[in-house]
């Protein structure tokens, strides 16, 4: 099993957008693979590869199963029926279900639409919020990387609370759940599970999170994450019990 951070064409293997890894775009990895170990080769998203981990996790099982993951980028996988769902196939782009904000001021996403959710809610984005705002603003903070950016942007955010950074957050917040209400809305999921390395990193954000999202979302259908940086590793491990429409 083998889990790529880009969109994936199911049918052939091949990638065909990955921001992050742009050398692999048009790559039929898991044939090159299959070949270079004689072993049977399956390719997923990491997003999928998470999504499985984490719906693995869940006992019982639910029919309906929707993984929001905020890390580096920001992804989603849809589980119905044990079986995965595709979102909007075919693109090279986010799903449509990610897209938050449709003003003409929408910042543009690296997939090219404008207001994906990963545009304000990433690792990425946090990283470029602290070296926006955050201390020694204009300048990479010392405390370099996702993790090193989300911690100085807690300290920012307790010391100014009406600060800019505390209003880019709470907009961030007010994202995720519209996105987590979309979600909602159009797979009806009996469970909604929150993570991803910006959740685990920044835990007052994750309960604020959860917080907004009473009215819409009960506390027993949002769940945090249980599985960490692992659910990628551990859903692609899984992976022969992965039913063939992935």
């Amino acid at each position: 099993g083998l889990a790529i951070p880009g969109l994936i064409d199911r049918r052939s293997g091949r990638v065909l957008r990955c921001v992050g890894l742009s050398f692999l775009e048009g790559f039929a990895v898991a044939e090159a693979m299959s070949a270079a170990m004689d072993l049977p080769v399956r390719v997923m998203t990491d997003a999928q590869a998470a999504t499985w981990g984490e719906y693995l996790a869940c006992s019982p099982r639910p029919d309906r199963f929707v993984h929001l993951r905020l890390g580096t980028g920001v992804a989603c996988g849809i589980v119905i029926g044990g079986q995965f769902v595709p979102l909007d196939e075919p693109r090279t782009t986010h799903a449509a279900t990610l897209v938050v904000d449709r003003s003409a001021t929408a910042r543009v996403c690296a997939c090219g639409l404008r207001g994906c959710l990963e545009t304000v809610a990433s690792g990425r984005a946090l990283e470029r919020l602290a070296i926006e705002h955050g201390p020694g603003a204009g300048r990479r903070p010392v405390s370099s990387g996702v993790s090193g950016s989300l911690a100085d942007l807690q300290t920012a955010w307790k010391s100014a609370p009406d600060g800019a950074i505390a209003k880019a957050i709470e907009y961030m917040i007010a994202s995720v759940r519209r996105a987590l209400e979309t979600l909602n809305d159009r797979f009806q999921p009996e469970i909604i599970v929150l993570g991803g390395g910006v959740v685990e990193h920044f835990p007052e954000l994750n309960s604020r999170i959860v917080s907004s999202c009473t009215e819409s979302l009960s506390p027993a259908r949002l769940r945090p994450a249980v599985l960490g940086d692992s659910a990628g590793i551990i859903g692609a491990a899984h992976v022969a019990e992965l039913p063939m429409n992935l």
